[in-house]
């Protein structure tokens, strides 16, 4: 991804010319890093955007632990189910010569799909218990 921009920054700036479709290439790429990112960033603790959790004490935060993963897998599922019928409306609308740039965009129904699935099973599994400090 950074060797593709830096090509396309030095044939714009030396060559007045540029790579076909690379903006649009390098644009999902990081939609793909990002999404990827997201799935594997939700499996510790990096991303809490729950406020209470952090006031509460243990007790009410393993209680609270099904019902907030129910609802990241609720808000997940939803937000999968607008982006696949989303994609799947571009597929079909899109001209041949573009279909790479729509198969390219599959990765935003993927990555709430995955979100989806782990907030699915972290709600029927319940919370982890507590790593030890050794």
């Amino acid at each position: 991804m950074l060797v593709l921009s830096l090509i396309e920054i030095g044939a714009r700036n030396f060559f007045h010319t540029g790579i076909p479709g690379a903006s649009t290439l390098i644009q999902y790429l990081v939609l793909w890093v990002s999404f990827m990112g997201a799935v594997l960033a939700v499996r510790g603790r990096h991303i809490k955007i729950d406020v209470a959790t952090a006031l509460l004490n243990e007790a009410w935060r393993s209680r609270l632990a099904r019902p907030i993963a129910f609802f990241s897998m609720a808000v997940c599922g939803t937000l999968f189910w607008h982006a696949a019928r989303f994609w799947r409306d571009e597929w079909q609308s899109v001209p041949p010569d573009e279909k790479w740039v729509a198969a390219m965009g599959v990765i935003i129904p993927i990555g709430f799909c995955l979100l989806t699935l782990h907030f699915a099973l972290c709600g029927i599994i319940g919370p982890r218990a507590p790593e030890r400090q050794t």
